[in-house]
């Protein structure tokens, strides 16, 4: 399927209008689901995240360009690979059906380093808004040889509870580079920071039913991780907040909600019930305080 009435010169001066793109990316539709309705039958394609339309200034979206790359296509690909892996995905993909025959755009990312989640949203929201077709990544499907019996391997040794603590810090230290606290947590770094906001509860969890060496061999991590998580709390609710707002924004400019329905589902994203937050709140500060008295228990009893 070739790429028509669209030029990489467009996509890489930004030039390329919302309301033209639109266009052009439901006649792309069309002709993958009759060309590409199939693994077997895959296109390529180009995305990105944080795309700004030419007549869409400040608005962040995602941008999405199914179909065979000719040589330009494919050197602009390169380009915007050397210049920004992380808000560019390259790979193939396919037209589905869902369990209701509706048609779902299928994306096997081959290349860069553009968040999925963020990815898939932005498409969502934006890029195919009122196209009619969903986006999901495609699940290759296993294939798993069966092995004889008697040459199958032994299971392994489940980690100690150490092994976990460690394991745990360790996938901590790795979410936490990939957010900036410093400058307030963005939109797009929720996901991930629930994540880490995540597995600081389970260490804190383990750490709660380590034995006292650990609890004390452990405590100067623990201290750290909860003052984070503390942190997360907050940045999270105040990037919701602004997520918020700003698919408000985006909607008002597309014409196609009411205020008073905006108003209503930004109100419904943010203000979760009350007692269910504060209870939530509440119980996390009661299991950190409850595991800080244990490590101090732990680094008494090494005294006496």
């Amino acid at each position: 399927m070739k790429i028509k009435k669209l030029t990489p010169e467009q996509v890489q001066e930004k030039s390329l209008g919302y309301k033209e793109y639109k266009k052009v990316i439901k006649t792309l539709l069309n002709s993958m689901q009759s060309e590409h309705n199939s693994a077997d039958l895959p296109t390529k394609y180009l995305a990105l995240t944080n795309y700004e339309f030419a007549d869409m200034p400040g608005k962040k979206m995602g941008l999405i360009i199914p179909g065979d790359q000719t040589a330009s296509w494919t050197k602009l690909s390169k380009e915007l690979l050397k210049a920004n892996k992380k808000e560019i995905s390259l790979g193939q993909c396919y037209i589905s059906l869902d369990e209701y025959d509706n048609p779902v755009l299928q994306l096997e990312p081959l290349k860069g380093n553009a968040k999925k989640a963020l990815l898939l949203k932005q498409l969502s929201k934006t890029a195919l808004k009122g196209t009619g077709v969903e986006v999901a990544m495609a699940t290759a499907e296993a294939t798993v040889d069966v092995a004889d019996a008697s040459e199958a391997p032994a299971e392994e040794a489940p980690a100690s509870p150490k092994e976990q603590i460690q394991g745990l810090l360790v996938e901590i230290s790795e979410l936490n580079k990939g957010i900036n606290l410093a400058d307030g947590l963005q939109p797009e770094d929720i996901s991930q920071a629930e994540e880490l906001k995540t597995a600081i509860r389970q260490f804190a969890l383990l750490l709660k039913d380590a034995d006292a060496g650990l609890r004390q061999e452990f405590g100067a991590a623990f201290i750290k991780t909860r003052k984070l998580f503390k942190k997360l709390e907050e940045e999270i609710a105040a990037a919701k907040a602004l997520e918020a707002e700003l698919n408000a924004e985006l909607a008002a400019e597309f014409g196609e909600l009411e205020e008073e329905e905006t108003a209503t589902a930004a109100a419904e994203e943010t203000v979760a019930a009350p007692e269910n937050k504060g209870e939530a709140i509440a119980s996390n500060a009661a299991l950190f305080e409850e595991i800080n008295q244990l490590i101090q228990e732990s680094q008494l009893q090494q005294l006496v």
